[in-house]
């Protein structure tokens, strides 16, 4: 499982979790069930995590979440999608590091924990996705 933003990855796989839809873009499938709340955009991004884990995810079986996402990106590997792009910063950040938390934290499924903590959203080169959380062996 990888993630990258709307605007950077145009390849296959691509699975959007925002709240909201690019206009003028097509071409990738959406999971709501991993979009934040509205009203959720405007905190700050430890506000964001508490209630994001503890009134979106909690509610998740982990298990599930990646086997829909697999099933979406069809023959390809799932690239989770939102709005943010690198670099990413304490004020522009991305929820798709907490959806890897879920799956990788919580199930034994395609996520892994690369160095000090999950890496999610590094800067984006070449139109790639940001982020493979894919297991290293």
């Amino acid at each position: 499982m990888k993630t990258a933003s709307y605007f950077t990855y145009f390849g296959p796989g691509r699975v959007g979790i925002s709240r909201g839809n690019p206009r003028g873009l097509s071409g990738y499938r959406i999971y709501r069930a991993l979009a934040p709340w509205r009203y959720m955009l405007d905190l700050s991004e430890a506000e964001y995590r508490d209630i994001y884990f503890d009134e979106i995810l909690a509610h998740l079986d982990p298990a599930k979440v990646v086997a829909d996402l697999e099933a979406l990106a069809g023959d390809h590997e799932p690239v989770l999608l939102c709005f943010e792009r690198p670099p990413f910063t304490p004020t522009n950040w991305c929820h798709r590091r907490m959806v890897a938390e879920l799956a990788g934290g919580q199930t034994r499924a395609r996520s892994a924990r690369i160095g000090a903590g999950w890496r999610c959203c590094p800067a984006d080169a070449g139109g790639k996705p940001d982020a493979d959380l894919t297991p290293r062996v």
